[in-house]
């Protein structure tokens, strides 16, 4: 798909929806994991999944940042007609993929234990999570070749490619947990080998269809080698990218600690609703991608009006999507969870403390998510990475302790309203940011163009 030209609303539809159902998808490979262990192991097996998130994502969102550095300077070489660019990112972002998940691969599974244990993992489920966060991290490599390889798919404007791909493994991933687990009695052992080898499926895939390529995207494992030119402009995006989503989960990391001080209950309660919330933030958060591929090759082609048009549309359709699945969510959030949590109604009353606080507010990232996919777009990264060091750390951190430390509300209501005042407040300085840049960036750029 061209982005750079066409009806803008028609094309945000297309373009989208197999985004936000491949995101659904890759989601369904830890809901999995956690239903199937909720319906034939208990809640102790779905606490000890649940725990392992924070941890695992702590690493992976570093490197996963770094997809959306690919993303963007392939989507600018599309829209520049510059064929060489583009092969040059495509052949530097294989290596990193694969030496930077190696790396993260070794160092999850030598730090897991001790990692859970910094968490306060509760005693009657550190093992099982340790056996589950190992196995799982094995498989980083391969989930890093499938991001960075779907990332250039999405830049040339196929979304429906990654979408069959991640379908094929996601169905591979539930039928092996039902083998390993109701077959093999093998627990989150179980889960984890299944989860780990549907990675590799995936990437597979990517790989594949990259190397069958015809056009200038054409990946040849020849040519794969570190360009200087390439890795600067992955790693001048990437880099603070990476590094803003790993605060989430260092923020999370301190609220999960918080959540496991409350006991099991607490943390299987969480964990189911951390998994549907996934669900419910993916329908809003993927307009990202969205924005940020419109914006590169609307960029590239200096066509900056169809960036404003795109900004408009992905905003109007993000929170409106967002508000009606969150609606939902809330309504029928007791089944929901009941679909994880088989045999402990105590344990889902603790999940609908989550459900109530943080759903309401998904709407209001839609702001956030495609005003930052504009601003990454046209390589301004840094101000975003700022943002979220101060919102999603900075507020949530003195937000438990003014709440916690000082005025001693510790419950999980207090715990999950962080999410709430952080989205709302980072919002807004995105929204800033943005009409900052467009002023200093695009309406000289639209100036020129018409001149």
């Amino acid at each position: 798909m061209n982005l750079t030209v066409g009806k803008i609303p028609k094309k945000v539809i297309i373009y989208t929806i197999p985004v936000i159902l491949t995101a659904l998808v890759q989601l369904l490979f830890n809901a999995a994991d956690l239903v199937v262990v909720g319906q034939f192991c208990g809640s102790a097996s779905v606490a000890a999944v649940g725990s392992t998130t924070s941890f695992t994502h702590l690493f992976i969102e570093l490197f996963l940042g770094f997809a959306t550095g690919v993303g963007a300077s392939a989507a600018r070489a599309i829209g520049a007609n510059d064929g060489d660019r583009l092969s040059k990112v495509i052949h530097t972002s294989v290596p990193l993929a694969l030496g930077s998940g190696t790396v993260m691969a070794v160092a999850g599974i030598l730090l897991s234990k001790p990692g859970l244990r910094l968490l306060n993992t509760p005693a009657d489920i550190l093992d099982l999570a340790t056996s589950y966060i190992q196995i799982y991290f094995a498989g980083i490599p391969a989930m890093l070749v499938y991001n960075f390889g779907a990332a250039v798919i999405n830049a040339n404007g196929d979304t429906q490619k990654p979408l069959r791909y991640l379908t094929i493994s996601g169905i591979a991933n539930i039928v092996m947990n039902v083998i390993f687990v109701v077959a093999f009695r093998l627990d989150v052992v179980g889960v984890a080998l299944a989860t780990t080898i549907s990675q590799c499926i995936s990437a597979g895939l990517v790989v594949l269809n990259l190397m069958k390529r015809t056009d200038a995207s054409r990946l040849d494992l020849r040519h794969l080698c570190f360009d200087k030119d390439a890795l600067r402009q992955i790693v001048a995006v990437g880099l603070p990218t990476g590094l803003q989503n790993s605060l989430y989960p260092i923020a999370n990391m301190t609220i999960q600690s918080y959540i496991n001080a409350l006991g099991s209950l607490a943390v299987a309660g969480c964990s189911a609703g951390t998994s549907v919330a996934g669900f419910v933030g993916a329908f809003v958060s993927n307009y990202y991608t969205t924005s940020l591929n419109f914006t590169g090759q609307n960029y590239g082609a200096k066509k900056v009006k169809r960036i404003y048009s795109q900004a408009r549309y992905c905003l109007l359709f993000a929170s409106i999507t967002g508000a009606v699945v969150s609606a939902l969510a809330i309504l029928f959030a007791r089944p929901l969870l009941g679909i994880y949590l088989t045999d402990s109604p105590a344990a889902i009353e603790e999940g609908l403390k989550k459900v109530y606080v943080m759903f309401p507010f998904y709407a209001v990232t839609a702001v956030t998510s495609v005003l930052t996919g504009v601003l990454r777009g046209i390589g301004i990264s840094v101000p975003p990475m700022v943002i979220s060091i101060f919102s999603i750390f900075g507020v949530r951190m003195l937000w438990l302790f003014i709440m916690i430390g000082i005025l001693g509300f510790n419950n999980l209501y207090v715990i999950q309203a962080s999410f709430s005042v952080s989205w709302t407040i980072q919002a807004l300085l995105v929204a800033v940011t943005y009409f900052y840049y467009k002023k200093k960036i695009l309406v000289p750029m639209e100036s020129a163009a018409g001149s």
